[in-house]
């Protein structure tokens, strides 16, 4: 099994958030995560904002920056933006209403679950992207409510 990060989730690792001591847990397992790259502009805009929100200081800033650069490199397997993940977009994506980033990271955790693994868990706590990734059949994980969402879609 493995696991897929949205943004919103992975954010909890490094800034205090309901949610955090899971993700940190969940982090530091021996699981197999993967994720767009677009999660590396994602989450340095994110610690951004909260920096200038001055919900982190300068120091916090520059450390959960330099851990997420490690967990970036070393812990996350990288899912590229491709003509495939356009593909997922474009077929199984566009029927939603959503932003970009997060169309992105619902067809990069498709692909995934369609070409890595089947049992592919997306860990979310963005409740639109957990609704638009319930419609299209994955399980969901959402570490501010500790539980795992498992939809099955009528096939009629």
């Amino acid at each position: 099994m493995i696991y897929y990060l949205d943004a919103s989730a992975l954010t909890k690792v490094y800034a205090y958030e309901k949610g955090s001591e899971v993700m940190e847990q969940f982090l530091n397992s021996d699981k197999s995560f993967y994720s767009s790259v677009v999660i590396y502009p994602e989450l340095l805009l994110t610690l951004r904002r909260k920096l200038e929100n001055k919900e982190i200081n300068n120091a916090d800033f520059s450390k959960q920056i330099n851990f997420f650069e490690n967990h970036f490199q070393n812990l996350i397997n990288h899912v590229e933006f491709h003509k495939e993940i356009l593909s997922f977009l474009k077929t199984r994506i566009l029927k939603h209403s959503m932003k970009a980033l997060d169309a992105i990271h619902l067809a990069s955790a498709l692909w995934v679950q369609e070409n890595i693994d089947n049992e592919c868990i997306f860990i979310c706590s963005d409740t639109k992207l957990i609704k638009f990734a319930k419609l299209e059949s994955l399980k969901v994980f959402n570490p501010e409510k500790q539980t795992l969402l498992i939809i099955e879609i009528d096939k009629k």
